[in-house]
């Protein structure tokens, strides 16, 4: 298909050429229309060679990316980043046991304060002397009040 393409262009554009050449040479006048012509064959002619050169080429294979490299640096990150989260992971694991172990001592602690001050309050509750039993005091009483006498 192509070739035939080519070869068609190239004879239409050398008639073009050779028509525009012919009245040039038969009436000693070019004109615009022999200007066109000759532009015409040239664009042709032109276009025909263009693409039997870029037929004949040899193109180059466009190749598969190489994905085993590309599969070898997703390993690589995968390793990395677990190896990171692992050690992460160790770290925070440590951080936990150790504030576990922190929250623990100051529970004991806060525990052994509390006992200590209960004790004191049971202590000084017994050595406290008993309490004497309330007697009603008629001063303490509110004073009675005083009649008065009608006039």
């Amino acid at each position: 298909m192509l070739i035939s393409v080519i070869l068609a262009c190239l004879v239409v554009g050398c008639l073009a050429i050779v028509s525009a050449c012919f009245h040039w040479v038969r009436t000693q006048r070019f004109g615009t229309a022999g200007a066109v012509l000759s532009a015409v064959g040239l664009i042709l002619i032109g276009m025909s060679v263009w693409a039997s050169v870029e037929a004949r080429a040899p193109r180059a294979e466009i190749k598969p990316p190489d994905n085993t490299a590309l599969q070898h640096l997703i390993e690589d990150g995968n390793a990395r980043t677990l190896a990171a989260v692992k050690e992460a992971d160790k770290q925070l694991d440590a951080k936990v046991q150790e504030l576990a172990q922190k929250t623990h001592e100051e529970q004991e602690r806060l525990l052994s304060e509390v006992q200590s001050q209960i004790l004191a309050i049971r202590t000084a509750l017994a050595e406290r002397p008993a309490q004497q039993p309330r007697r009603d005091n008629p001063s303490s009483e509110a004073p009675k009040r005083q009649t008065t006498k009608a006039r």
